[in-house]
C-alpha cells in the first residue's frame, strides 16, 4: 500500500476540503456504498454538542466523505488507488466529555472531534512493514466533514484510549458527484460582498508579493458539507495566473467585513490541478467576476 500511497500526508491548502452534502442516494454500480459490520461489538455512541451519534450513523457517512475527496482529487493524494477496491478498518472517536454545548458558535466549529478510521487491508494491496493507513476526521451535531483532516502510516496503533466502533468493510467504486447543501440567496450575495471587500483591500498579509495581481478575476468557492467550517476559493486571473486559498468560517459570514481567507496564494503550476479547478467551475457554490485595480 505504501508504494501506491506515497505522499499521503500531502494536502492541497493546509486544509483538504471537499465540499459537497452528505450523499443521500448511492448507485451500486458506481459510488461507494456498499459496507458492513464484520465484528460484533457492544454499541457505541458518540455525543458531540448535545446530539448523539451510533456507530452505525458515523460509519455511514465515511463513505460520503471518500467520495468527496476522491471526486474532486483535490485532498490526500493517493486516494485514487482506493478505486474498486473492498478495505477494511477499524473505527474509533475520540473519548472526551461533550463540552462544546457551553462554547462560542467559533470554539464549536475549531474544537471539533475526531473519528479515526484505521485501514487494517486493501484488496490486492498489501502494506508494506505490517504498517496501517490513519485517516482522521472532524464531526460536528450536522455529521462528519467532507475531509480528511489528517493521514499517516502507523506499525502499531494503540487505541485503546478511544471509543471503539467497531470493525468494518466496505468497497470503494468510482466517485459520483456530491449533491451540496442549498445556501440562500442572502447568504450568496452576502459571501459576493465579503470576497469583493477583500479583493479591494488586497493586503491579506501586510506583504506586496502575496496580493493578488491586478486584473479581471474569475472567482469560484467549491461546495461544502453543512458540517465544514471552511472550504476552498479559487481565483482565477484572465491573465492565466490562479491563486487558491481557504474560505474559513463559511457559515458565519455577515456581508459587511471582508472574507476571512487563509493562505491566498498563487500556484506556481495551475495545470497539475486543472481537473480539480474544472470541477469546481461547473458546479460552484458562488462565482463572480471582479476586478483587482
Amino acid at each position: 500500500m505504501r508504494s501506491l500511497l506515497s505522499l499521503l500526508l500531502v494536502v492541497l491548502i493546509t486544509i483538504s476540503l471537499c465540499s459537497c452534502q452528505n450523499i443521500v442516494e448511492s448507485n451500486i454500480d458506481s459510488s461507494i456504498n456498499q459496507m458492513s459490520q464484520t465484528t460484533n461489538t457492544p454499541e457505541q455512541t458518540v455525543m458531540v454538542n448535545g446530539k448523539i451519534f451510533s456507530a452505525e450513523e458515523i460509519n455511514a457517512e465515511i463513505k460520503d466523505t471518500f467520495n468527496c475527496e476522491m471526486y474532486y482529487g483535490n485532498g490526500i493524494i493517493g486516494l485514487e488507488d482506493f478505486t474498486n477496491k473492498t478495505i477494511e478498518y477499524d473505527l474509533y472517536a475520540d473519548n472526551r466529555p461533550d463540552t462544546m454545548s457551553t462554547m462560542s458558535d467559533y470554539e464549536v466549529w475549531v474544537n471539533s472531534p475526531s473519528i479515526y478510521l484505521v485501514i487494517t487491508s486493501m484488496q490486492d494491496i498489501s502494506p508494506s512493514s505490517g504498517d496501517m493507513l490513519m485517516l482522521k476526521i472532524n464531526i460536528t451535531k450536522w455529521g462528519l466533514r467532507s475531509y480528511f483532516i489528517d493521514a499517516s502510516y502507523l506499525s502499531e496503533v494503540d487505541m485503546s484510549s478511544y471509543i471503539n466502533l467497531g470493525h468494518y468493510t466496505m468497497y470503494i467504486g468510482k466517485p459520483i458527484k456530491p449533491q451540496s447543501e442549498t445556501m440562500s440567496d442572502e447568504w450568496i450575495e452576502d459571501v459576493k460582498s465579503e470576497i469583493r471587500l477583500y479583493m479591494d483591500n488586497n493586503n491579506a498579509y501586510g506583504d506586496p508579493s502575496k496580493n493578488l495581481t491586478p486584473g479581471n478575476y474569475h472567482v469560484y468557492l467549491q461546495k461544502f458539507f453543512r458540517s465544514d467550517e471552511n472550504s476552498n476559493i479559487i481565483f482565477e486571473n484572465e491573465n492565466g495566473a490562479v491563486y487558491l486559498g481557504v474560505f474559513q468560517l463559511i457559515h458565519e459570514v455577515t456581508g459587511d467585513m471582508p472574507a476571512d481567507l487563509f493562505q491566498v496564494i498563487m500556484d506556481d503550476n495551475p495545470a497539475i490541478l486543472q481537473s480539480y479547478i474544472e470541477k469546481v467551475k461547473e458546479d460552484p457554490a458562488v462565482s463572480l467576476e471582479y476586478t483587482v485595480k
